[in-house]
């Protein structure tokens, strides 16, 4: 992925919620989200060069991973793709503390990394091999990331964050005004992962004095700004929705988009 939010325990009816675009060169070739047949319980994307993922989950035990690159300038020669740590990430076979300090023992065989891993309604982490801390177990709240770290204030981040929120907020309010009328929440998860989906659609390009320095030529600044992009060799080639119930019923949604703008999607529940 290249950008993605994050709400833990900001709805009650929906604890976790996940939204995130991949962003690609559009000749690499890759397969849409299924369920894998090595790694057990595994239901990802699959990047064909590499073999891996940019975002995977587990039926088993509701792991999941996220993985963005670091854009920062610098090259680094990388003995092994980072797609490769969303498969080990996600393979319930091995517990998550264990994935977890064999990624810290072995981060400098990728290039710059941020990963969110963890258990979906249990705990999830932040890690970057671009800097020295420890994976950060994140607590209640809203993040956005993208390809600096963590709430790095970039455009797309703050933008992405505040349009969260306004969500979030509306949403909330909506539900409190159900329950006092003896009404039930009209809030539904197709709902919900649509206004995500609308959300993670805006393709307007930050203004030039708001860009920040990463390495690449003006024009690539420009192209990488919005959350979604709309260039020709590379775009965004998919938007992932992830939401679990307060019944710990997980729900995902993928659209894989074509160059006319044309999307095709898949959804899946455990």
């Amino acid at each position: 992925m290249c950008f993605a939010l994050l709400a833990l325990e900001q709805l009650p009816d929906y604890p976790f919620i996940l939204a995130a675009n991949r962003d690609e060169f559009s000749a690499r070739p890759a397969q849409a989200m299924h369920d894998w047949d090595d790694v057990p319980g595994v239901l990802a994307g699959r990047d064909l060069s590499s073999m891996g993922s940019w975002l995977a989950l587990n039926r088993t035990d509701r792991r999941c991973a996220v993985v963005t690159n670091v854009r920062d300038g610098v090259q680094t020669a990388a003995a092994r793709s980072r797609g490769l740590l969303v498969r080990d990430l996600a393979d319930a076979r091995y517990a998550l503390n264990t994935s977890l300090q064999t990624l810290v023992a072995e981060q400098s065989r990728y290039a710059g990394f941020n990963v969110l891993t963890g258990v979906m309604g249990a705990e999830l982490y932040y890690f970057s091999n671009r800097g020295a801390q420890a994976p950060r177990r994140l607590s209640a709240g809203v993040y956005g990331l993208s390809n600096a770290a963590l709430d790095t204030p970039w455009p797309k981040v703050e933008k992405g964050k505040r349009h969260l929120q306004a969500l979030l907020q509306s949403q909330s309010q909506s539900q409190s005004q159900s329950q006092s009328q003896s009404h039930p929440s009209a809030l539904t998860a197709a709902a919900l992962a649509q206004a995500l989906f609308t959300l993670l659609a805006d393709d307007e390009q930050a203004a030039d004095a708001a860009l920040p320095a990463t390495g690449v030529s003006l024009a690539w600044e420009r192209l990488l700004s919005p959350l979604f992009i709309r260039g020709v060799d590379y775009r965004t080639r998919c938007s992932t929705v992830v939401l679990m119930d307060k019944q710990h019923t997980v729900y995902c949604w993928e659209r894989s988009f074509q160059h006319d703008g044309d999307f095709s999607t898949r959804h899946f529940m455990f």
